[in-house]
């Protein structure tokens, strides 16, 4: 896959998954494969002044500014601009993510730098309802991830505002007031979720956090932040599991034993150990790269052409079909981690192709794509 073709491919990703986060658009108008014009219609879809703002997923489909919403349209954006996609009178859509990000790092002005709802949720469905506004740890890495691309891809980006502001998006993690009891990070920062051990947000912050690690001058605070993803890294490699096809894998949880990652979570503990391992974390030689990226392989049919919620060995609701937001996560990872692009093509050709006549596109929470596996 060119690489122009396969920086297209992640940004249509992303960009679709921000789109489809605010509104069930009529995709019959898509083409069949990836192309600019694709990338163009969706880009079309969304507010030119406020691009993460939309309706939510969540209970109520609130009409909010949705951090990681804004994070997805820098990052889509970025990977064009990278590929010479984008020229740069047109950078508007970078700007104006990149700064709302920026700008709102503290909504509830507590004096913490992080992201995530702007509207109360109980995360864990035990009663306990985390305050808007509150911080959580995957949002947080993924506004970083986007926030630090801005850097490496735009001359323009204000280099020390972002190097300073996603440092101090990590120190609460590294006093260890927000770890959970095994030694991960927390889910949020809120008392309420710290007795969860939850794998995919700790991993993929720890993952940017090893990345900031390069970008920070003060010698402590970048030992602080290597020692802290180390042991994060540490944690997974004892809870490792084996996949039938010998792929590793790991549960949602400590305390969910049993229960494997879905698509879009289990796409989060690759990235992150794909970037933990990319700047130099000091287990990345503990890890089998070829056997975690290898549990992609678990959610989906051997001719790519269907794919699954959650992994076809373990029986879980293996009828199922995964929500538009998962199959973004995986095409985001196959086109950046797969030699031959035969299976990015191919995910990508499910998604834009039409279905077949008397068969709609139902969307549940504005994203859930309920018959894409018929």
């Amino acid at each position: 896959m060119s690489s122009k073709k396969n920086v297209l491919i992640i940004a249509v990703a992303a960009i679709a998954v921000a789109v489809l986060s605010w509104s069930a658009w009529n995709w019959y108008r898509l083409a069949c494969t990836p192309s600019a014009q694709t990338y163009s219609k969706l880009l079309e879809q969304i507010p030119a002044t406020h691009p993460g703002r939309g309706h939510s997923d969540y209970p109520g489909n609130p009409v909010a500014d949705i951090p990681k919403s804004y994070a997805m349209v820098l990052a889509a954006e970025l990977n064009r601009l990278r590929a010479g996609e984008l020229p740069e009178r047109d950078k508007a859509f970078i700007k104006t993510a990149g700064d709302w990000l920026l700008d709102h790092c503290d909504e509830d002005r507590d004096g913490v730098i992080g992201w995530g709802l702007p509207f109360a949720w109980d995360a864990y469905g035990d009663g306990t309802t985390n305050p808007a506004n509150r911080s959580y740890t995957i949002t947080t890495g993924i506004v970083i991830n986007a926030l630090l691309d801005w850097v490496d891809y735009d001359f323009a980006a204000p280099r020390e505002r972002i190097v300073a502001t996603v440092s101090r998006a990590l120190v609460p993690y590294l006093n260890g007031r927000f770890t959970s009891p095994s030694g991960l990070f927390s889910y949020s920062l809120d008392a309420n979720d710290l007795r969860y051990d939850c794998f995919n947000p700790a991993v993929y912050l720890a993952g940017q956090m090893q990345r900031v690690s390069h970008y920070v001058a003060d010698r402590k605070l970048q030992t602080k932040m290597r020692h802290a993803s180390d042991r994060v890294m540490s944690v997974l490699l004892t809870h490792k599991k084996t996949d039938p096809n010998g792929a590793w894998y790991w549960s949602y949880s400590v305390q969910e034993a049993t229960v494997p990652n879905d698509l879009p979570h289990a796409a989060y503990i690759i990235e992150g150990i794909r970037n933990y391992m990319a700047f130099g974390g000091t287990r990345s030689q503990s890890f089998d790269w070829e056997a975690v990226y290898g549990h992609l392989q678990s959610f989906s049919s051997k001719d790519y052409s269907r794919w699954y919620a959650f992994p076809v060995f373990n029986g879980i609701d293996k009828d199922r079909p995964p929500r538009l937001y998962d199959l973004g996560m995986a095409l985001y990872l196959l086109s950046r981690c797969d030699a031959l692009p035969e299976r990015a093509k191919s995910l990508a050709s499910t998604i834009w192709k039409p279905l077949r006549p008397g068969i709609r596109s139902l969307f549940a929470d504005g994203i859930e794509l309920l018959s894409l596996s018929q």
